[in-house]
């Protein structure tokens, strides 16, 4: 089948203009790069709700009745009143602080252990952790420990289930790919979108702590299947042909169209997050589909030019296939006869069925010898053929034309006695 005429050219343009691609990407890299921590990040997911819902009314109660919910909670141990009524004072003159709730109600101290709530307002990250560097300045000279309300720690696990993605994506490349070397470019091409994807995100004006915490790993899970795709057509081309350029151009107008369709598939889906009354489902599905067309493009554009310049370490590092052969498998699916069919068949043997059949070929084995004995010429018999014990061994004499043939007359494969053939003069 001719491949498209269009997805030809294509496929001609992105291989000729590989190094200005290669700069583009460069560039943006740079540029996004830069822009990671300019990205503002709203910790308040209240902030998200529908103005009209209950839960948005009642918060709002809350907070002119009891102030903001944005608290710092400082747990002080072996620490006098007096001495932590001294560090409340010098905490309430800490800029951004808006209010320091503190007194000798057991519920902020009890047992020389001092519980001092601290309430900082509507601030960004950048203004919490410098209160909280201030904080802790203050109480340097105790035995403390911090908490602050809509920190990163809401999400800290996403760190180990991140470290968990990456184990689990070297193992499937190895898998799926033929060389060592496609794992690190594989990496390579996924921290380009990766920071294409969160460097961008500053032109939103600003994304939840949720999306910040969860971006990278949807969008490693969701955009592996492009770069197996494009190695997978990549090691099949270069196999194929001498000719580098070809087999990368013919790489990408195979690839573009099941990358195109796997994408337009995920993006799909994640916009209609945008539709949710919950505002967060907008912001998680915006940033998410940046990053799959993040991921796509760089798939697409980029590994093209990655694959030209590192061709030799990638084929100097080809391994063998790891994941076993489903040919049989295949053929008892689309029901293909296999030479080793028989041969695997747990049928072949067919059980009490068989018995007859076995005891027929035993009752004319035992009619043959019987019958052997009686029709047996005696005279000639006696004169030609004869069983002498030898050494300890019955030894089988035959005399034919003056000459005598001896054999063990033991059976060596079944060690039953062997008797002579008289019609076909063989033991």
């Amino acid at each position: 089948m001719k491949e498209n005429k269009f997805l030809l050219k294509v496929g001609d343009f992105i291989v000729n203009f590989r190094y200005l691609f290669l700069s583009i990407f460069i560039l943006l890299t740079v540029i996004c790069g830069i822009n990671i921590n300019n990205t503002k990040v709203n910790y308040d997911i209240t902030s998200y709700l529908p103005n009209d819902t209950e839960t948005k009314e009642g918060m709002e109660i809350m907070e002119k009745e009891f102030g903001e919910l944005n608290q710092m909670q400082v747990l002080i141990t072996d620490i006098s009143y007096d001495k932590a009524l001294e560090k409340v004072e010098q905490i309430k003159n800490i800029k951004n602080v808006k209010n320091v709730s503190f007194d000798n109600n057991k519920n902020y101290y009890k047992n020389n252990n001092a519980l001092i709530i601290i309430e900082l307002g509507n601030v960004n990250n950048s203004i919490r952790d410098s209160v909280k560097k201030d904080v802790e300045k203050i109480v340097a000279d105790s035995n403390y420990y911090i908490y602050v309300e809509n920190e990163d720690n809401a999400v800290g696990g996403v760190n180990t289930i991140l470290a968990l993605i990456v184990a689990i994506i070297i193992i499937v490349l190895l898998l799926t790919s033929k060389s060592y070397f496609n794992v690190i470019i594989a990496f390579f091409v996924f921290g380009i979108s990766i920071i294409l994807n969160m460097g961008s995100n500053f032109l939103l004006g600003e994304i939840s702590y949720i999306t910040k915490a969860i971006a990278i790993v949807l969008q490693f899970g969701l955009s592996l299947d492009y770069l197996i795709i494009f190695l997978n057509h990549y090691m099949k081309e270069v196999s194929d042909t001498d000719n580098l350029l070809l087999a990368v151009k013919k790489t990408v107008t195979k690839s573009i169209k099941e990358i195109f369709a796997s994408s337009l598939t995920t993006i799909a889906g994640l916009m209609a997050l945008v539709f949710m009354q919950l505002k967060i489902g907008g912001d998680i599905g915006i940033v998410m589909s940046k990053g799959i067309i993040c991921s796509m493009l760089t798939v697409i554009l980029l590994l093209p030019c990655l694959l030209i310049i590192f061709n030799k370490p990638i084929m100097k590092l080809q391994h063998r296939n790891f994941i076993p052969n489903t040919k049989r498998l295949s053929n008892i699916i689309l029901n293909k006869h296999n030479q080793f069919e028989n041969l695997f068949n747990p049928l072949r043997i067919k059980g009490l069925s068989t018995i007859p059949k076995y005891a027929d070929n035993i009752f004319s084995n035992m009619k043959g010898f019987v019958e052997s004995k009686i029709q047996r010429n005696k005279n000639w018999y006696s004169n030609n053929v004869e069983i002498k014990n030898i050494n300890g061994i019955n030894v089988g004499i035959y005399k034919e034309n003056n000459k005598t043939y001896k054999v063990n007359t033991k059976c060596p494969h079944l060690g039953c006695s062997l008797i002579f053939n008289e019609k076909e003069k063989t033991w």
